[in-house]
């Protein structure tokens, strides 16, 4: 295992961001016929999922461990991938997310 991976922090958010991922898909499905409050349990849960995926990248970005650099290389492209341009700053990609969040949930309570 990687140095990276080494870590108990590391290892409980992975488990974390595991963990929301799980429950976020499991809700999607059934988000349309989510009340008011349950609207705005997922968005809070898929901001939280956001939040914890732009810390760990920045942790990956702050490691010179081979596992760290790997995976940051793999986000980057998966960026590149879904439309966001070749060298996109991929912290901007999280904080455009956390912002149409935002908007999602102020939508709510239009």
């Amino acid at each position: 295992m990687s140095d990276f991976l080494d870590s108990d922090i590391i290892q409980k958010e992975l488990d974390d961001i595991n963990n929301l991922q799980e429950e976020i898909y499991n809700d999607i499905w059934h988000y349309d016929d989510l009340d008011y409050d349950g609207k705005l349990e997922h968005l809070d849960r898929v901001y939280e999922l956001v939040e914890k995926q732009s810390i760990m990248y920045t942790r990956m970005s702050l490691s010179d461990d081979p596992f760290a650099i790997e995976r940051k290389e793999a986000i980057q492209e998966f960026v590149e991938m879904m439309g966001f341009g070749r060298g996109s700053d991929v912290n901007a990609v999280f904080m455009d997310m956390k912002e149409t969040l935002k908007e999602m949930m102020d939508d709510l309570d239009s």
